[in-house]
């Protein structure tokens, strides 16, 4: 039990973005990295620790200092080999780096890929036991469904799952009646969907793909166009509750970060089985009928 406090407490140390359950000898500990200290990956840490209490696990979670801090992160994986206790580990492994690090982890560390992407004929190819993932067609695709047919203006970014939403979208609602509008930046969002609406006065409605988009001045632009967002976080919420924004999707971060856990305890409870165990991304919709509903608010408040 020392060697293991005192192991918990150097990685907190030394790593400073360690969120660390209260440590029981009897229980098995499960180790999770995911994204920036932000908002959105918040949610995911506290789903993860709440599920992890209710399971009777132990959990660390570990963000990452910045997103390309890949040798950083990697050598933080590499270190969970001297957590005595660590069965099982899931995180991001959609990078070279971060692949050979998990493919050094123990043999009887199990592994779930979060977001469901790792390196193709990587190490942790050989190895995963578990996923856990969006599918990003039905995502985009539940949220077109709910949409009224009309002449839509997407504003998304360039690349990315943005990119693959804004794609679905106009698939779904056929080329004719989407607009599709990439930023690279945010900032620039007013002048490219003022300069839309204005080549296309016929528009109806106004998707944001990301709540980076969403702001008093930008929802102003869209005049007397709906609006719909993606993303539910603090910046989103008083607009959809006031109506602004007529529809909203998220993923449901604080879930996910749950869901991490569950896949994690299934392997667990099945060393023996060979299958992969396959958990989904959950996502809802917020509308202002239900935005101060319990599981909407610990998304944004």
């Amino acid at each position: 039990m020392k060697t293991k406090l005192f192991f918990l407490a150097l990685a907190c140390l030394m790593f400073g973005a360690v969120s660390c359950n209260k440590q029981d000898s009897s229980q098995k500990t499960f180790g999770l990295i995911i994204g920036t200290n932000s908002a959105y990956w918040d949610k995911v840490r506290l789903g993860a620790m709440e599920e992890g209490r209710n399971l009777g696990y132990n959990v660390v979670v570990y963000n990452y200092p910045s997103d390309l801090a890949y040798d950083e992160i990697a050598a933080y994986i590499r270190s969970l080999n001297d957590y005595k206790g660590l069965v099982g580990v899931a995180g991001l492994a959609n990078e070279e780096t971060l692949d050979a690090a998990y493919g050094s982890l123990r043999d009887d560390i199990s592994i779930v890929v979060a977001e469901g992407v790792f390196v193709e004929d990587g190490a942790v190819s050989k190895r995963y036991r578990g996923t856990v993932a969006l599918d990003y067609d039905d995502y985009a695709t539940a949220f077109t469904n709910k949409i009224p047919e009309s002449k839509l203006v997407v504003i998304s970014y360039d690349k990315g799952a943005n990119a693959e939403i804004a794609a679905v979208i106009k698939k779904n609602k056929g080329a004719d009646n989407v607009v599709v509008c990439p930023v690279g930046d945010q900032r620039d969002v007013p002048a490219i969907l003022g300069e839309a609406l204005e080549k296309h006065p016929e528009t109806e409605a106004v998707i944001f793909c990301s709540s980076n988009f969403v702001s008093d001045s930008n929802i102003g632009l869209c005049g007397t166009c709906m609006v719909y967002s993606s993303d539910l976080n603090a910046a989103v919420a008083p607009a959809i509750r006031d109506g602004r924004i007529s529809l909203n999707i998220s993923i449901d971060n604080y879930e996910f970060g749950a869901n991490m856990v569950r896949a994690l305890a299934d392997v667990e409870a099945h060393k023996d089985s060979k299958s992969i165990v396959k958990y989904d991304i959950p996502f809802l919709f917020t509308d202002k009928q239900n935005i101060d509903s319990q599981d909407r608010k610990r998304l944004y408040e």
